[in-house]
């Protein structure tokens, strides 16, 4: 049997049809959730490894950052492929290309309950957080009176949102495909959410209210304008939440959101 390890920029749409088709060999635990999307949009620092077995895909890590100084890594092997040494050689080849992009970190993603994620997680990293992912159920979803308005901003608009993820985050976070909205009240900035959309599924990121305009119930406002926004477009709807985050985690599980599934995030030094 031959071998060969692929590093690519970016993938198309076969090589991401492959990627979901492994997905869906895993057992069920194992499943991360990927962003089909930003496969297919090269950015600088992002990596894709493919393993190939007799020209079959049986491996693959992917590599996404937000900033300039740590990166995410998600992956799998085909089960019938395990332990014969395939997930660390991606590892080792994902950990010396984000040193050569100049990255100080990676972050390991793993599902909470993948004994053998888990297992290869802790034995590189160190956790470090965990999230909840959480998907909307639409018939639980009561829309909230709103004084807030969402208008979307073009790729060149980004002053407001700049603000308010410095303001919010400490940094300002790139995210070239997502849709960027921002939430204004008699014109002026309150808040902002990120859309990522890829066919009928939409995920939402980058939620933030500005630090004077907390408890005020704008988070509620623009949580509700931007699920109504998306119920007309997608067939399905999630967001991540830090398990640490009870005040937000509330607010979703409030809105129609369930929990499906826990992620933890393992660092490791580069």
């Amino acid at each position: 049997m031959s071998s060969h390890l692929s590093v690519q920029r970016s993938l198309d749409r076969k090589e991401v049809a492959e990627v979901m088709a492994l997905r869906e060999e895993c057992p069920e635990g194992d499943r991360l959730e990927l962003n089909h999307h930003a496969m297919s949009c090269p950015r600088d620092g992002d990596k894709h490894f493919l393993w190939r077995q007799d020209g079959v895909l049986v491996g693959y890590a992917g590599t996404v950052h937000h900033c300039s100084e740590e990166n995410e890594m998600a992956g799998m092997v085909h089960p019938s492929h395990r332990r014969r040494g395939i997930s660390t050689a991606l590892l080792e080849r994902a950990v010396a290309a984000s040193r050569e992009g100049g990255f100080s970190r990676m972050l390991l993603v793993t599902e909470r309950g993948s004994e053998s994620g888990q297992a290869f997680a802790q034995k590189h990293g160190q956790r470090r957080f965990t999230e909840h992912l959480l998907v909307l159920d639409a018939p639980s979803f009561r829309p909230c009176h709103r004084t807030v308005e969402m208008a979307e901003l073009a790729s060149s608009d980004i002053a407001e949102i700049n603000d308010i993820m410095m303001q919010s985050f400490g940094e300002f976070i790139e995210k070239p495909w997502a849709r960027r909205f921002v939430g204004r009240l008699d014109g002026r900035a309150v808040g902002m959410m990120d859309v990522s959309l890829e066919g009928g599924d939409a995920n939402l990121s980058g939620f933030a209210v500005l630090p004077p305009e907390r408890g005020k119930g704008y988070g509620r406002q623009i949580l509700s304008a931007m699920i109504s926004l998306l119920l007309e477009e997608a067939e399905s709807i999630s967001i991540e939440v830090e398990t640490t985050n009870q005040r937000t985690l509330d607010l979703y599980l409030s809105s129609g959101f369930r929990q499906v599934a826990s992620y933890d995030y393992f660092e490791i030094s580069l």
